[in-house]
């Protein structure tokens, strides 16, 4: 079941991190909530979600690693207890554009790369907090940012190795 959810997870890397780290959070129901791989978007300028399952995975890669950095630290097993939901996709310009049009968000700069439908970058640590706090307040859900355990969990989608691309970096595209 975990495994067909992850081959329908298409998260992405990109280049310049833009928001893609955020969560929803399930309050603990008798019927176990949605199931793996479920979609769902909680208003019109919200965020795609998508469910992913709890799970265990070995997080961090051993120093012997192509590619391997030194602030990858130790290697250790991490538990996902309860599923969560993450962002299917980057928050575009458009999704950040509607929290600035509410009057909470900062406007930034797309450096000319373009806003609509493009991935929002130049957003800081804070500014994302307040964007997913603005998300909390309209939909009446709890939104976040995931922590660096449940990105790596979705972003590697179920696969046993240490980079969600491949073995080496030549298999990135």
């Amino acid at each position: 079941e975990s495994l067909n959810f992850f081959r329908m997870l298409q998260l992405r890397v990109p280049h310049i991190l833009p928001l893609l780290c955020f969560a929803v959070v399930f309050a603990a129901s008798a019927d176990g909530g949605p199931a793996p791989g479920t979609e769902f978007q909680d208003c019109m300028a919200c965020p795609v979600m998508m469910v992913v399952p709890g799970g265990e995975f070995v997080q961090g890669s051993p120093p012997s690693s192509a590619g391997h950095f030194h602030s990858e630290g130790v290697i250790r097993t991490v538990t996902i207890a309860r599923p969560f939901a993450a962002g299917k996709y980057e928050v575009s310009f458009d999704q950040w554009d509607a929290c600035i049009a509410a009057g909470r968000c900062d406007a930034v700069d797309d450096g000319d790369w373009g806003r609509g439908r493009y991935p929002v970058i130049n957003v800081s640590w804070e500014q994302a907090v307040v964007y997913t706090d603005w998300l909390s307040e309209i939909t009446g859900k709890q939104y976040r940012l995931l922590s660096e355990s449940e990105w790596e969990y979705a972003a590697r989608a179920g696969l046993p190795r240490f980079r969600f691309f491949g073995l080496t970096p030549e298999q990135l595209c």
